[in-house]
């Protein structure tokens, strides 16, 4: 549970003593090495079997199959391969639409939502600041489920664009 806790960023809701505090820190350290270390272990196994996948795939950008295009990434004729900020022809698909939104490429405002979901997360991390101080556990809590409601609607956003991710 105290681990639960610390890995959660609830331990300074907590109240601990000077002791409690040294302690759950101690705790919290073996706790992220307990889970860090073996996923370190699997994602270099991972790593390892994709780099022995992508030595015997044949290199496909030999020019004469014509693999590397955009359109077979999804993107056709968006002009992603020269660079995506500077990417401003129509979407060919809805997911194209939403890629570039969510990333903020092509508009005006994709840039602007872009801007308001890093000052949102910035106004989220604050309000978490403000919480911990005593008595003030339930101050802006509307603005906190306002935001989540957001950061729902933007990760929906974000998944189906991902699908015309280059």
């Amino acid at each position: 549970w105290v681990s639960l806790l610390n890995l959660s960023g609830e331990s300074p809701l907590c109240n601990y003593s000077v002791l409690g505090k040294i302690l759950t820190g101690i705790i919290g350290l073996f706790a992220t090495a307990l889970f860090g270390i073996p996923i370190g272990i699997l994602g270099a196994g991972f790593e390892e079997v994709i780099e022995e996948i992508t030595e015997e795939t044949p290199d496909e950008d030999d020019g004469t199959n014509g693999s590397n295009k955009a359109s077979d990434r999804g993107f056709s004729g968006s002009g992603v391969d020269s660079d995506p900020l500077l990417a401003s022809a129509p979407p060919s698909s809805t997911a194209e639409a939403l890629y570039k939104f969510t990333n903020g490429l092509g508009s005006a405002a994709s840039l602007w939502f872009e801007g308001m979901i890093y000052l949102l997360i910035c106004l989220t991390v604050f309000i978490g600041i403000i919480q911990t101080i005593k008595g003030q556990e339930d101050t802006l809590g509307s603005v906190e489920f306002v935001a989540v409601v957001i950061f729902t609607i933007e990760y929906i956003l974000r998944f189906i664009g991902s699908a015309a991710d280059p």
